[in-house]
């Protein structure tokens, strides 16, 4: 056996040719699995990565991709898979995380010949294989979008070292970039040194790091260095140190590529910047960093019990929120601190990257207090209240619809024009600081309301409501089921049927209770029986009988048809000529409105037939190490035998899933290289029992 180390280059995806050019003329076949061996994910029509070569493209706008594939022997059997790589890059492939878009492994033992994407060359679906049996050897065209990245992988699953012709000018879409890159947006931190550059298209960073920048200010370094994805991103994110910037005033930096690295696009085409005076600098980024870490202050005199407050203000809203303030040494909750003592103190404000800035506040505290009278409900319109105060001089505040007779005095008669609760305050000034208290005070009619209900609308939904209005003016409170609502009206949403012990708030001393029924509808229950759940291909045929109760209207569909609708309470369905599970939903619905659904599923089962290898390699390689015969859906009946040249039964299963791993009657020992018969005597839905009989070749 010929064996051949293949260039990493090509071999795995993160090393992959960018394709640049419309048509690729490979001389020589791929060989080997590159450096990562198995990039093919499980569940995919290619069981495993052989013989690969990748190619990697970003699309130039939203479109229909298709390729060629065009062996140089058409015996020779390529197969391939196309991979969307954007979010989680080369390391998502095998995995599934890097979703497999399209793959087709055709082959036939006779003749090969092109394959790729091509819905004009009869291409159809986009998973076909393996084998010929199983899909023709071209997937339909494939929609694709800009910007976007993804990765063609191209295995020759034939022992040859003939290449193959790949053109790419079967896509609807450009799949070539000519254009360099251009930066859309940088985004700096001075106090942090970040720098965040977007560009208008991938870059292809899989080679980049730290080491791979200069800064072009003296004494300044590019310490670490990220991307939003891998291998190929949009965004750079670069730490520039030391940090903050030495500058009060701002600073203007380049970051040029060294290393013989450079800024370029899946395409090679590399970023340029040009100064104004028209000099062009290749793979280098500007960053300016402004200064912006600036504030003010306000403070408040302090009266009585409550001191002296100070508010910071980070002036244009601060490059590093959020900002702790400390005062006297003590970390504060926010940019205001309350409750201060009269004098000197000491403020600091420190950003989120441990810039700090401070200075020095004085504030001044006077003394003039008021005590206001507890909280009251009065059953009439007019209360004697007392205010009592120290210091300054005092004023009872004007409220809407309340006549104070003295608002100059602590002890004052107050008439409130209608019932309901106000609140009353009386302002103390000295030297101008005040001191403001309040209390409420709650004036009330006899109780007098109007009770309306809202029903459930339908069986189950708890929608109900009960609506309260206040008789006279005011607002009132209502309680039922544990919720309370406050209003004119007042009102409880969102109900459930049932009963109710509704209590009335018009006041803490004036409650009235009544018991209320929400009520509800019957509930409308969707059923439906089949003539038969299993449907034979042959006769597709079923009658599905509704047998629901309380409604008046009905909706069948089968929910992967869209198209297909019934509406009678019997429906003689006709099931689309494709085995599968069909899903029926039916849907009921009453004269409110409201509705059931039930869903069930419909199988159709198609021809019952069944596919075996003609050789494999039990040599524990972990590829084709056993031998087992495909169904279509699982047999009924089923009795697999081997022999040997001599007619001696060597493996005999009554189980579809046992396998034959080249052994003597299970014995440990392996039987020598060569061809062996078979006979498969099997049947699945169908009465008559069939034997299928051919030649297995063993080769190790």
């Amino acid at each position: 056996m010929l064996c051949t180390l293949q260039l990493a280059a090509q071999g795995d995806c993160n090393t992959a040719t960018s394709v640049c050019d419309a048509v690729y003329d490979e001389n020589n076949s791929p060989t080997g699995q590159g450096i990562n061996e198995n990039e093919i994910p499980f569940g995919s029509c290619n069981a495993s990565e052989v013989s690969s070569a990748w190619y990697v493209f970003s699309p130039q706008a939203d479109g229909m991709f298709g390729f060629i594939l065009q062996p140089q022997v058409n015996a020779d059997d390529y197969d391939w898979s196309l991979f969307d790589i954007t979010d989680n890059g080369c390391a998502g492939t095998g995995n599934g995380l890097s979703p497999e878009i399209s793959c087709n492994s055709y082959g036939s033992f006779v003749t090969n010949g092109p394959t790729g994407i091509s819905t004009a060359n009869g291409g159809i679906g986009n998973s076909n294989g393996p084998g010929d049996l199983n899909g023709p050897p071209f997937n339909q065209d494939v929609p694709v979008t800009a910007g976007r990245i993804y990765a063609l992988v191209v295995m020759n699953y034939s022992p040859t070292l003939t290449g193959f012709e790949l053109d790419f000018t079967n896509a609807a879409t450009t799949v070539i970039d000519v254009t360099a890159p251009t930066v859309v947006n940088v985004e700096t931190d001075w106090c942090t040194g970040e720098v965040i550059v977007e560009f208008d298209e991938d870059i292809n960073v899989g080679s980049l790091s730290a080491a791979d920048f200069v800064v072009s200010e003296p004494g300044y370094t590019v310490t670490s260095f990220s991307t939003n994805t891998p291998n190929f991103a949009n965004v750079l994110t670069f730490e520039i140190s030391p940090a903050p910037m030495a500058s009060a005033s701002g600073l203007q930096i380049q970051i040029s590529t060294i290393n013989g690295e450079t800024l370029s696009d899946l395409c090679g085409n590399e970023l340029i910047q040009t100064s104004p005076t028209g000099v062009s600098f290749p793979s280098t980024l500007t960053a300016n960093f402004e200064v912006d870490f600036h504030f003010s202050s306000s403070s408040t005199i302090g009266c009585n019990d409550v001191g002296a407050s100070i508010t910071m203000e980070v002036l244009g809203g601060g490059p590093n929120p959020p900002y702790q303030m400390s005062v006297d040494g003590f970390p504060q909750a926010g940019l205001t601190v309350s409750d201060l003592d009269a004098g000197p103190h000491s403020i600091e404000l420190t950003d989120n990257t441990g810039c700090s800035r401070d200075t020095s506040i004085t504030v001044t505290v006077l003394e003039p207090t008021v005590t206001m009278p507890a909280d009251a409900v009065l059953c009439d319109l007019t209360g004697s209240f007392t205010a009592a105060f120290i210091g300054g001089v005092i004023l009872w505040d004007p409220v809407p619809g309340i006549a104070i007779a003295f608002p100059a005095q602590g002890t004052t008669e107050i008439t409130a024009d209608a019932p309901g609760t106000y609140a009353l305050s009386a302002t103390v000034t000295a030297q101008g600081c005040t001191s403001n208290e309040s209390f409420n005070v709650t004036f009330n009619n006899p109780p007098q309301s109007t009770t309306s209900l809202s029903h459930a609308s339908c069986f189950g939904i708890c929608d109900g409501a009960i609506s309260v209005a206040n008789d006279n003016a005011g607002n009132l409170t209502i309680s039922a089921n544990g919720t309370t609502a406050t209003g004119q009206p007042a009102e409880i949403s969102e109900l459930c049927a049932g009963q109710y012990e509704l209590q009335i708030e018009f006041s803490p001393e004036c409650v009235v209770t009544q018991t209320i029924d929400i009520l509800q509808p019957p509930p409308v229950s969707a059923t439906f029986e089949a003539s038969s759940w299993i449907v034979d291909f042959e006769n597709p045929q079923v009658v599905l009988t509704s047998i629901t109760e309380n409604a008046d209207s009905l909706y069948w569909q089968i929910l992967s048809l869209d198209s297909i609708a019934y509406h009678d309470s019997i429906w003689n369905l006709t099931l689309p000529q494709e085995p599968g599970m069909y899903e029926i939903q039916l849907t009921a619905i009453d004269t409110a409105g409201c509705t059931d659904i039930f869903n069930a599923q419909v199988e159709l089962r198609d021809d019952f037939r069944f596919y075996l290898p003609s050789c494999f390699t039990p040599n524990e390689d972990g590829l084709n190490d056993f031998l087992i015969p495909s169904f279509t859906y699982e047999p009924e009946f089923y009795v697999f035998q081997i022999f040997n040249r001599f007619g001696d039964l060597v493996f005999e299963s009554r189980d579809y899933k046992e396998v034959w791993q080249g052994d003597y009657k299970g014995n440990g020992y392996f039987v020598p290289n060569g061809i062996y018969s078979y006979i498969v005597t099997t049947r699945g839905i169908e009465r008559d029992v069939k034997t299928y009989k051919g030649t297995i070749t063993v080769m190790r």
